[in-house]
C-alpha cells in the first residue's frame, strides 16, 4: 500500500477513521464522523480524499 504524495491532515483523519472500522463505511458515514473532529470539512473533500486513497492503493473501493 502506498499513500498519496501530498500530506493532508484531512486525509490522515479519514485514514485513521477507516483503520478503526471492520465494515466498509460509505462516504457519508465517513463524512459524519470526520465532521465531529473537523467541523469545516466538506463532503466533496471527503470524496476527493477517498478517491485519492483508493487511486494510491491505500484503501479499496467497493461498488454495490
Amino acid at each position: 500500500m502506498t499513500t498519496p504524495n501530498k500530506y493532508s491532515s484531512q486525509r490522515e483523519a479519514i485514514l485513521r477513521f477507516l483503520k478503526t472500522r471492520k465494515d466498509h463505511p460509505t462516504a457519508d458515514v465517513v463524512f459524519q464522523h470526520i465532521r465531529e473532529d473537523i467541523p469545516n470539512i466538506s463532503l466533496a473533500t471527503v470524496y476527493r480524499n477517498l478517491n485519492q486513497l483508493a487511486a494510491a492503493g491505500t484503501i479499496l473501493r467497493l461498488t454495490t
